[in-house]
């Protein structure tokens, strides 16, 4: 084998290391749906697909906000369908839901975990995990 072909798969070998290991390095990977804010405000978008993100992580006495992201109305409402129990209510708005780039926010005071679910399509909800 010539110099020029050893050294050609010496760099080669030093490439695949470096890009190994930034592809393990914190933070080089998409993120999973669950999102943890150490924050007092917080962002959930409202897309085509649901609520992004699905889990969120927060501090008492955050506030989070809701965005409709999407062209059609939605409407966030506690708990699971078809109940509205949990340990704190809250509804975005039953006889006018958030038209596009509409936001709703609500504060959460108190630990807990709460689930909530767009009214406009039930089936879609989400969870918001005070600690």
């Amino acid at each position: 084998m010539s110099k020029k072909s050893k050294l050609i798969i010496f760099f080669s070998g030093i490439v695949l290391v470096v890009i190994v290991v930034a592809a393990l390095l914190p933070g080089s990977r998409p993120s999973a749906k669950v999102t943890s804010v150490a924050t007092h405000e917080a962002q959930i978008r409202i897309t085509d697909k649901g609520f992004e993100p699905a889990v969120l992580t927060i501090d008492k006495k955050t506030t989070v906000t809701w965005v409709n992201a999407t062209s059609t109305p939605h409407r966030v409402v506690s708990g699971v369908y078809p109940d509205q129990a949990g340990p704190q209510r809250f509804d975005s708005g039953k006889n006018k839901p958030l038209g596009p780039e509409g936001v709703f926010s609500v504060v959460f005071s108190k630990q807990g975990s709460y689930n909530y679910y767009d009214g406009q399509n039930p089936t879609v909800g989400g969870q918001i995990i005070v600690r």
